[in-house]
């Protein structure tokens, strides 16, 4: 395996992952950083932004089906939309699907 030079380090992302890794990809031409690590570390909020705007009929106390339906649909625009990643949708998503079931729970009769 050849080793890489410092010229192609130099032109690499200086993104360094938890386990100590570094991004492989070339980085842009107006940031140290790759198109992908340079738009995730400028928008490190908008994460929370979006699940504030999707919980909004949770916080208010209407926790229906109904809700949980219009906060389903909103998240997948989302993901269309790239504003949060698919898998954080999914724990949405189960998050979703407990609070449905708990409600058709408590709507049962004894």
């Amino acid at each position: 395996m050849s080793k890489r030079t410092s010229e192609d380090r130099s032109s690499s992302c200086a993104f360094l992952f938890a386990d100590g890794r570094r991004c492989r990809m070339l980085r842009s031409s107006l940031s140290q950083y790759c198109y992908h690590h340079t738009r995730k570390l400028h928008q490190p909020g908008q994460l929370e932004q979006v699940l504030l705007e999707l919980s909004g009929p949770v916080r208010r106390g209407s926790t229906c089906a109904s809700a949980l339906a219009h906060i389903l649909h909103r998240v997948s625009a989302s993901v269309a939309e790239g504003r949060i990643a698919p898998k954080q949708a999914n724990a949405i998503a189960g998050a979703a699907g407990a609070l449905l079931k708990s409600i058709s729970n408590s709507a049962q009769p004894l």
